[in-house]
């Protein structure tokens, strides 16, 4: 991991337990985690699916209970209240901001003397590359535009696979993943090179395969949602593309490979907002055209769990050209 979190240490968030394994770096990192999801009168999808599994579970022990007389109830009182089902957001006093933030403080508290004793500081810390540099051979080919490349990797392991249909060897090397589980397809439309990524995909529909087909996000069949392949957060190519402003590969992804501009990460960003936040106007433009033709005419309205949508982002944009 790099980050703010590889100086300061990194920490999983208490209240998601282990219903998350995501890690936060101390300090910030987990005050800003705390309060965007768990924060009581603003309930997030992540935290209602946490406690709906909590409650899962809590009737899964009370079932047992039963069946055991004797087992102890006090435990089971204390569970229920902190697992009550809060679906509703409400305007909180400011009694209930002051408990939540003292309460945020404590879960800090508690967190930081236990993750700091593992940052020994005469342990000798690992070197760790830069993103860019630590990519693997055949990803970091489709991220330089390096074609030749790409084909020479595939047309290699294709013919050194044993026998097996489709080869597993050459389903290994489309399915490589950087440190943040990207694939050469994200690096490629992020890049911009637009044969990489036709070839890539040409490659891919080659190689029938499950485990690269997932059924998140909106309509295709099977076969036209192969090669949608979601990196750690979730984000596809098509947000790479859309993020920085490449509107052929944008093109070439819907209506080729039938993505679509709406189609949510993990917390819920779409490609729609990745463009407005890189302010490329003739992707925005592409995207509202192509969603007014599918009747998303609801694009602009769509927010992530952080209840951001693309205005939001718009003035995020990191895009200094007033023009755009």
């Amino acid at each position: 991991m790099t980050g703010r979190g590889s100086i300061d240490g990194w920490t999983a968030c208490p209240l998601c337990g282990k219903y998350s394994q995501k890690k936060y770096a101390l300090g910030r990192g987990i005050a800003t985690h705390l309060h965007a999801i768990h924060t009581p009168w603003k309930p997030t999808k992540l935290s209602l699916k946490i406690e709906r599994r909590q409650r899962e579970e809590l009737e899964r022990q009370q079932q047992q209970q039963q069946q055991c007389p004797t087992t102890s109830t006090t435990a089971t009182t204390t569970t229920t209240i902190a697992t009550t089902d809060r679906t509703l957001s409400w305007e909180p006093t400011q009694a209930e901001v002051d408990a939540w933030d003292e309460q945020v403080l404590q879960i800090l508290s508690q967190i930081e003397p236990t993750s700091n004793n593992n940052n020994n500081n005469n342990i000798p810390t690992t070197t760790i590359l830069p993103y860019r540099d630590s990519l693997p051979k055949f990803i970091k080919a489709a991220a330089e535009g390096d074609l030749k490349t790409c084909q020479e990797m595939v047309r290699a392991t294709a013919n050194n696979s044993t026998c097996h249909d489709p080869p597993e060897e050459l389903q290994s090397l489309l399915n490589t993943r950087d440190r943040h589980l990207s694939t050469a397809e994200h690096w490629a439309a992020g890049g911009g090179h637009l044969d990489v990524l036709q070839y890539l995909f040409d490659v891919r529909n080659k190689v029938v395969t499950t485990s690269t087909t997932t059924t998140k996000g909106g309509g295709g069949t099977s076969n036209e949602r192969k090669g949608r392949i979601r990196r750690r957060d979730g984000k596809t190519c098509l947000h790479y593309a859309a993020r920085n402003g490449h509107l052929n590969c944008v093109q070439y992804l819907i209506h080729t490979s039938k993505f679509i501009g709406n189609e949510t990460s993990g917390e819920g960003t779409t490609p729609f907002h990745m463009a407005c936040y890189g302010g490329h106007l003739p992707v925005v433009q592409y995207l509202v055209v192509t969603a007014n033709a599918n009747a998303n005419d609801n694009i602009h309205e769509i927010t992530n769990e952080w209840g951001c949508n693309a205005f939001h982002f718009v003035g995020l944009t990191i895009n200094d050209d007033e023009t755009d």
